[in-house]
């Protein structure tokens, strides 16, 4: 049918399916997963895109295993580290940004390592008990210590740049509970990567909804009138949105 869109939802993890909390203690809602098979049956979506800040470690042992339960693994894709690598068939697929900034991941960390040094900050260096694969991640021991690693960060990736040792496309993202440094790509890019995909693959255009708890994150997923924003806080007001969900067939056209 001419002008048939894709009904797609892109969706966050963190604080839609898990509960609030840091990181290492937040837990996946079941429940909130198996609202989806709802947004398939009832609401027609027929395929779910996840695009996360987490690890694909975390993601396989804490959150695939109720995608799988659910029966939705097979109309998902799941993309990490905001779209630097995607899950498939329960291997990691490096973008080419992510490969490109492989050789000078430890080069970041130590600069950043010697600038919280020199400064005294309280903050270290969590890449690898964030199970990162590819993100470089810096964390403050405590809150008081945020801004002061954020600047720390801020003054190493600037020197970096300036002495041309990093490309200027590297970028650092604050998150609640910590900063983390990689390529120039966010949400938004890898939400148009998929729509480019679906387009590839079935020739319709995309239309649905970006859901999420950090609008200057997750709203980047959301495109203009097709691929509309709604925040949520918690995973609880992500199942009621669920709940509400109806079925709503095209308009049919009237006979002239």
């Amino acid at each position: 049918m001419a002008g048939k869109r894709e009904k797609v939802l892109f969706l966050d993890i963190d604080e839609v399916f898990t509960t609030a909390g840091k990181p290492q203690e937040r837990r996946v809602v079941e429940e909130s997963v198996a609202r989806l098979v709802k947004a398939r049956d009832t609401a027609g979506y027929t395929r779910f895109a996840f695009i996360t800040a987490r690890s694909g470690k975390w993601v396989l042992k804490e959150f695939y295993p109720f995608l799988q339960k659910h029966g939705l693994a097979g109309s998902s894709t799941i993309h990490c580290e905001n779209g630097l690598y995607e899950i498939v068939n329960g291997k990691f697929e490096l973008s080419p940004e992510a490969q490109a900034f492989m050789p000078i991941r430890q080069l970041i960390a130590r600069e950043i390592e010697a600038e919280i040094a020199g400064r005294g900050v309280q903050a270290a260096n969590a890449s690898e008990n964030a199970g990162k694969i590819v993100q470089v991640r810096f964390e403050p021991r405590t809150a008081e210590d945020a801004e002061a690693l954020r600047l720390a960060v801020s003054a190493a990736i600037a020197r970096l740049k300036e002495t041309g040792r990093i490309p200027k496309a590297i970028r650092a993202d604050i998150t609640k509970s910590g900063v983390n440094i990689f390529p120039n790509i966010d949400k938004g890019t890898t939400a148009r990567m998929v729509e480019r995909r679906i387009l590839s693959e079935t020739g319709r255009k995309v239309r649905g909804k970006a859901i999420g708890d950090r609008p200057e994150e997750d709203g980047l997923m959301a495109r203009g009138r097709h691929v509309k924003w709604r925040g949520v806080r918690g995973f609880e007001e992500f199942n009621r949105l669920m709940d509400n969900l109806t079925y709503r067939r095209p308009a049919k056209r009237r006979r002239i």
